[in-house]
């Protein structure tokens, strides 16, 4: 199974975002999730933390203020997707797990969204594929070095 960030930097994704964005969200539909929830899940889920991980490092991980964050945690939590606590290490503060219910949605749509890539990959044969993912790769690591 392809790491959870290569979904998201799948050839779909860079070579037809709008395509992907359609493709996803319908996947992700079947979960009652947006793209931005299943961030948040799937992050939540790569950490793996037991004790939690705080609301600011998830906001910082997916590029969003603290108040966007918010927002998608009340809407993940009413859903019985996350739960959060009081962070013992700072009482103005709280920790944010998954619940089973959670986890097991955020395996789901994981599986539905590779599924996706493998169906927008189909046509390509093995040879193709490898091809496709070096040459993205030199393009996408390029960006990251002129970008910083």
């Amino acid at each position: 199974m392809q790491p959870a960030w290569e979904v998201l930097l799948s050839p779909l994704c860079v070579t037809s975002p709008p395509i992907f964005e359609r493709a996803a969200g319908a996947a992700l539909d079947t979960f009652r999730l947006s793209i931005a929830d299943f961030d948040v899940l799937n992050t939540l889920h790569r950490i793996g933390s037991p004790d939690g991980s705080k609301p600011t490092d998830l906001a910082r991980a997916a590029l969003i203020t603290t108040g966007a964050m918010t927002a998608r945690l009340d809407r993940l939590e009413r859903a019985g997707l996350i739960r959060r606590r009081a962070d013992p290490a700072d009482r103005r503060g709280s920790l944010v797990r998954l619940t089973a219910k959670g986890g097991k949605v955020a395996d789901r749509a994981l599986r539905a969204l590779i599924d996706v890539n493998e169906s927008y990959l189909e046509p390509l044969s093995a040879g193709q594929r490898d091809a496709l993912a070096s040459t993205l790769r030199i393009l996408l690591l390029r960006q990251e070095r002129v970008l910083g």
